[in-house]
C-alpha cells in the first residue's frame, strides 16, 4: 500500500503510462489501450451487475414506505410522481418489467430503452429496429422483452446484455402489438397485414399464422392460463378469440362501430378490456362474453387500457391527452389525470399496484402514484 501511495505516474509520448516509485527507480511503461479496456471492461461489469442484481424487494421497499397501493379508495389523489424525457420522439408503448423494477418503452425513434423504475434513469438503449417500436413485453421471468415495429419484425432481445437474439420475419406489413405467453415459450404478434403470429421463443421460427381478421390488427393478449388468444382488429372492429392448441378462431366480439386499440386481461382471467376509437372503453365477461360496463368519459380515441394487479381498477389513455381512472365493479370515473401535453398512447401499473406508468406523443413518459399522507 506504502509503494503505491508514493508511485508517481506521467504520460509517455508514444501511447504509454509511465509509472515510477518516489525515488525514481522502477519505471514501468503501462500501454494506454490497456487502460481503457480495463475502465470498459469495469463499466460495462458494473452495467451488468445491476441489469442482474433482484431489486424486486428493493422497489416494493421504495415505494411502500413511500406510496399507497393506487385504489378506488384514492383514485382521486393520484398524482404525478416522475416525468421521463429521455426519448427525443414520440413513445408509442410501455411495459413494466415482471419484478417491477425496469420500465420498456418504444416508440418513433426505431428505439427500446429499458429504464430503471425507481430513478428514472435510462439503464439500456436496444437498437436495430428500422421503423416505430409498436409494442414491447417482457417475458414471465423477466429475461427478455420484445418488441414490434414498422420495419415488419419481431426482435427478441436479452435484457442483461441488450443483444437481440432473434429477428422474427413474416408478417408483410407494420407489427402493431406483441405479448408474451404465461409460460415464455411463445410470443405473439398482431400485424396490419391483418394476420395474428405465433413464435416460437427458444427456436425462433413461426408456429403459426391466425388468419380472420378483415384488416389491420391493433393488438393481442394471452389470457393468464394460456388456454387461448385474443386480438383486436383496428380495421374490421372485432375481437377475436383464438384456441392455441389448434390455430383455430373459436369466438368473436363484433359489438364495435369503431377500431379497436387495445385489449387486456384482468389478472385471473375473468374479465377483458377493449379501447376503442369511438372514445368508449368496454368491460367484458370472459365466459359470457357479454359486456359489464360501457365507460363514456374521453373525448376522441382511447388508445390504450390497463388492470390494477387485484382488478379493482382500469386506467385508459386517450387521444384528449388524459389517463383515465374506472372502478370496475361500479362502471364510475374515479379520476382524469392531466399532464401530458399530447396523445396518451400507452399505460401499465407495475406488479403491486403502487405506480402507473403512461407513454404519449409529447415524447414522455410519466409515473403516477399516491404519496403516503397526501390529501
Amino acid at each position: 500500500m506504502t509503494a503505491l501511495l508514493h508511485t508517481i505516474a506521467s504520460f509517455g509520448k508514444r501511447g504509454f503510462l509511465m509509472t515510477q516509485d518516489a525515488e525514481g527507480r522502477n519505471s514501468r511503461r503501462i500501454p494506454l489501450l490497456l487502460i481503457v479496456a480495463i475502465l470498459t471492461l469495469i463499466a460495462v461489469s458494473a452495467a451488468a451487475v445491476w441489469l442482474t442484481t433482484p431489486q424486486e424487494t428493493y422497489n416494493r421497499t421504495i415505494w411502500s414506505e413511500t406510496l399507497e397501493p393506487i385504489s378506488p379508495e384514492n383514485a382521486d389523489r393520484v398524482e404525478t410522481l416522475q416525468l421521463l424525457s429521455g426519448s427525443t420522439w414520440t413513445v408509442g408503448c410501455i411495459a413494466f418489467s415482471p419484478d417491477g423494477r425496469l420500465l420498456g418503452s418504444g416508440g418513433l425513434d426505431h428505439k427500446v430503452r429499458l429504464w430503471d423504475a425507481v430513478s428514472g434513469q435510462q439503464v439500456a438503449e436496444l437498437s436495430g429496429h428500422t421503423g416505430q417500436v409498436n409494442g414491447v413485453a417482457f417475458s414471465p421471468d423477466g429475461r427478455l422483452i420484445a418488441s414490434g415495429a414498422n420495419d415488419d419484425t419481431v426482435r427478441i432481445w436479452d435484457v442483461e446484455t441488450g443483444e437481440a437474439l432473434a429477428v422474427l420475419r413474416g408478417h408483410t406489413d407494420h407489427v402493431s402489438s406483441v405479448a408474451f405467453s404465461p409460460d415464455g415459450q411463445m410470443v405473439a404478434s398482431g400485424g396490419w397485414d391483418g394476420t395474428v403470429r405465433l413464435w416460437d421463443v427458444g427456436r425462433g421460427w413461426q408456429r403459426e399464422m391466425l388468419a380472420g381478421h378483415t384488416g389491420r390488427v391493433s393488438s393481442v393478449a394471452f389470457d393468464p392460463d394460456g388456454q387461448f388468444l385474443v386480438s383486436g382488429g383496428y380495421d374490421d372492429g372485432t375481437v377475436r378469440f383464438w384456441d392455441l392448441e389448434n390455430g383455430t378462431q373459436i369466438d368473436s366480439l363484433g359489438q364495435f362501430t369503431w377500431s379497436v386499440s387495445d385489449v387486456t386481461f384482468n389478472s385471473d382471467g375473468s374479465l377483458l378490456a377493449t379501447a376503442s376509437q369511438d372514445g368508449i372503453v368496454r368491460v367484458w365477461n370472459v365466459e359470457t362474453r357479454e359486456p359489464v360496463s360501457v365507460l363514456r368519459g374521453h373525448v376522441g380515441q382511447v388508445s390504450a387500457v390497463a388492470f390494477t394487479p387485484d382488478g379493482l381498477l382500469l386506467a385508459s389513455a386517450g387521444n384528449d391527452r388524459t389517463v383515465r381512472l374506472w372502478d370496475t365493479d361500479s362502471g364510475e370515473q374515479l379520476a382524469a389525470l392531466e399532464g401530458h401535453d399530447n396523445w396518451v398512447t400507452s399505460v401499465a401499473f407495475d406488479p403491486d399496484g403502487y405506480v402507473l406508468v403512461s407513454g404519449s406523443t409529447d415524447r414522455t413518459v410519466r409515473l403516477w402514484g399516491v404519496p403516503l399522507g397526501a390529501e
